[in-house]
């Protein structure tokens, strides 16, 4: 795994191969405290803003936040075939991982895959299955 330019040992705790959700477990010499993040229990309306923070296309330093911001677009497994949701947020490569949250800071899906030909269309796992694989590892 990398983390701003620096590489750490990381070991796959589990993996969803149809959700493309994998818990990785990293170890670093700085002991970080991190904080919790709670998964929302429902997904966001139709068109309610959601956010996600990201290093697409590696921009990342420890001067520089990109954040990115559009709509819930819903769910919807036939469109791709993916048990899927869809937000507007812009993702290019580097963005996969991202959490995307809703207004109150809960994560509600993470950056999986950017819609091809499109610029703000991406797509990502439902938070159902991110507590899932959670669950399992507590």
């Amino acid at each position: 795994a990398y983390f701003y330019g620096l590489e750490y040992d990381a070991s796959i705790v589990e993996y969803d191969m149809d959700n493309d959700i994998c818990l990785l477990e990293i170890e670093s010499e700085f002991a970080y405290k991190l904080k919790k993040i709670k998964i929302a229990d429902n997904k966001p309306q139709l068109g309610e803003q959601v956010y996600s923070l990201s290093a697409p296309l590696g921009i990342a330093s420890n001067y520089t936040r990109l954040q990115f911001d559009g709509a819930w677009a819903g769910c919807d497994d036939e469109l791709t075939g993916l048990p899927f949701c869809y937000f507007t947020i812009p993702a290019a490569p580097g963005s996969s991982g991202s959490g995307v949250f809703n207004k109150e800071g809960e994560l509600v899906s993470i950056i999986s895959i950017a819609m091809s030909g499109f610029d703000e269309i991406s797509a990502g796992p439902r938070q159902y299955f991110i507590k899932e694989i959670l669950k399992n590892n507590q």
